[in-house]
Formats: structure tokens, sequence, C-alpha cells
């Protein structure tokens, strides 16, 4: 096994990297983290750099890559210690892509386009990860409580474990 980069990954790296450096200063991550807010202008830049559909489908606008480069994004933003939900919801977004129905596309289209911002919601007050207590009920309606969700005010849907 061949642990560099080819060509290609090495270029996303130097892009996403450059790209980060430039747009990000230090004192925008403070205030972020200080608000405990989400930098929605960098948000807004890697949604329009086509970044948040690295791992996704070519169908839904993804660029259909592999888990490699989807680590490249999120690496390169968590050494600006960028203040987004990059990791949260590309594994989202792999989840649906991977095992929902067709009638996800249209969130998957919004994944990309940094319009839904879809973040796990898993974790139970038992603070066990294997143990789900929240049910659907009979109507469809979905009844339970999810501890630990990261970025709930910033998130427009949220992954839920039922």
């Amino acid at each position: 096994m061949n642990p560099d980069f080819t060509e290609t990954q090495q270029l996303l790296q130097t892009t996403i990297r450059q790209y980060v450096e430039d747009e990000v200063p230090f004192d925008r991550v403070r205030e972020h983290e200080q608000k405990g807010t989400a930098d929605e202008k960098l948000w807004e830049g890697i949604a329009n750099q086509g970044w948040l559909g690295i791992p996704l489908p070519e169908a839904v606008g993804g660029g259909d890559a592999g888990l490699v480069e989807a680590g490249i994004f999120v690496h390169e933003l968590a050494r600006r210690a960028a203040v987004v939900p990059s990791v949260e919801v590309m594994t989202s977004g792999i989840g649906l892509s991977r095992h929902a129905d067709a009638d996800e596309s249209a969130l998957l289209d919004g994944i990309v386009k940094g319009e839904a911002i879809v973040v796990p919601a898993l974790l139970e007050a038992g603070d066990e990860l294997g143990r789900i207590d929240a049910k659907v009920d009979a109507t469809g309606k979905l009844h339970g409580e999810k501890h630990f969700v990261d970025y709930p005010d910033f998130a427009t849907h949220h992954l839920v474990a039922a």
C-alpha cells in the first residue's frame, strides 16, 4: 500500500489549505469559539467551492470522491480550528447517500450546496451509543430526546437514530 497522496489529492490539499489560510483569520475563529457559533461566512465559502460534496455521488452534484479526499478536506479545516460542522455534515451525507431511499436526493443536493446542514443526533440520555430510546409512533411522529448534538442552532436537519 502506498500511503502517499496522488497528484490530485495533493492539489486538493494545497487548494483547501491556501483557501482556509486566506479566508479564516484566527481572530474570527476565536470569536466564534467564544460565542459558541458556527462560522457562516466560511460555510458559505466552502459550499461555493463545492467541497461539501467531495464524498457524495455525482448524481446529486457531489464529487464522487472517496474518504481520503473527504479526510483531506476535514483535516485542512481542523488545522485552522475552523468552527463549521464539516465532519458532521459529511458523515451524515455519506450515510444518507449509502442507506436512504431515493427520496433523500433533494436533501443530498442541499448538503452539496451548503443549504442543508445535517448533523447526527444519536446519543441518548443514558450515554450509551448502542441504546436507542427514541421511538416513532403509529402516526409517524418521533418521540425522544437526544444529547450532545453538535451545532444544534446552525443545523437545518438532524439525522436521528430511532
